[in-house]
């Protein structure tokens, strides 16, 4: 049995849903081994009682092909445990919050306020999501079409045929080949009108004679027509051209699943740390303590927001950098005590 193809375009693949942005595209497949014979075996049972019918000489009357006419691919599916991030694409998503916060450089002042701003830095930003490039494997079911042809071969019978021949056809002459035998002695060889019984008695007799068609001392044979073999021919059959049988034939599918690589977009890669450096933003790191006495004490200059440095002193509020505001705002600057 034979497969037949009879497709017009590559396959459809129906492709695309969450997470996944991009999946493989399937070409048009040829089916393995099992799928065909499985192909096969429907179509030779779809014979049924007429895969046993002969001719005469032993061989097959109906015969079946398995033609394919189209293919359509399901939704592809990611092979579980075959995905691999491609390194460098994830990137984090939703909400970031900051770790390895510090204190970077030295305060500064800002507009007419009394104490001293500092800047932030990150080392670690976490992502409440994040998503990534892959390459991973993937499976599609394949439904394939196929019918299934049957064709018939008739034979026609021909009979022994048997068609006698015959001799040389012709007839004898009174002839005188110069014998001396009381004809005209001319040795001439023509019908000479003078009676010789043995010539007359030779067409008589035809051509059961063993000499037939010769001449004889006497007579000359005049032939009218050739002489015919006779036929025979045992009986025989001829086979006449298949014969598409229509009505015997059936329609089926089967589905064929495979396995190819692909790439996809995870857009749900879940919690990502990103390990760098980030300005996390400008907080008070040094408070000017109040000049007015507490029970009897002083206050002093705290540090705020993990500053570690030595820079919170009025000597150095004196003469630290603007950061920003208005640098003649000073209204305030009273409450900052002397060096």
């Amino acid at each position: 049995m034979k497969i037949i193809r009879l497709l017009a375009s590559t396959a459809l693949v129906a492709v695309s849903f969450a997470p996944i942005a991009a999946v493989p595209a399937y070409a048009t497949i040829v089916p393995t081994s099992t799928t065909t014979s499985t192909m096969d075996s429907t179509c030779t049972a779809d014979l049924g009682a007429n895969a046993g019918v002969l001719l005469h000489d032993g061989s097959y009357a109906f015969s079946t092909e398995v033609i394919e006419t189209g293919q359509l691919d399901g939704a592809a599916t990611e092979v579980g445990g075959t995905r691999v991030e491609t390194p460098g694409t994830r990137v984090g998503t939703g909400t970031a919050t900051y770790g390895g916060v510090s204190i970077v450089g030295n305060p500064y002042r800002i507009g007419g306020s009394v104490n001293m701003f500092g800047d932030q830095a990150a080392t670690m930003k976490f992502w409440s999501n994040s998503e990534y490039d892959f390459t991973a494997k993937y499976s599609t079911t394949t439904t394939i079409s196929y019918k299934c042809e049957v064709s018939e071969v008739t034979e026609t019978y021909h009979s022994a045929v048997h068609i006698p021949g015959h001799k040389v056809q012709g007839y004898y002459i009174n002839c005188d080949f110069g014998n001396g035998q009381g004809n005209d002695n001319s040795n001439g060889c023509v019908d000479n009108g003078q009676p010789q019984g043995s010539c007359v008695a030779h067409n008589n007799t035809g051509d059961s004679l063993p000499f037939w068609g010769t001449d004889t001392e006497q007579c000359k044979f005049i032939k009218t027509a050739d002489a015919v073999d006779p036929i025979d021919s045992d009986e025989y059959w001829t086979n006449n051209p298949p014969i598409i049988r229509a009505d015997l034939g059936t329609t089926h599918t089967v589905d064929e699943t495979n396995i190819a690589d692909g790439s996809g977009h995870e857009v749900n890669g879940g919690p990502f740390a990103q390990a760098g450096y980030w300005f996390a933003g400008q907080v008070v790191i040094c408070i000017s303590p109040s000049t007015k006495l507490v029970k009897g004490v002083p206050g002093v200059w705290k540090q705020q927001n993990g500053y570690l440095g030595d820079k919170c002193t009025t000597a150095w509020f004196n003469v630290a950098p603007w950061g920003g505001g208005s640098q003649t705002s000073n209204g305030t600057y009273i409450s900052v005590p002397g060096v």
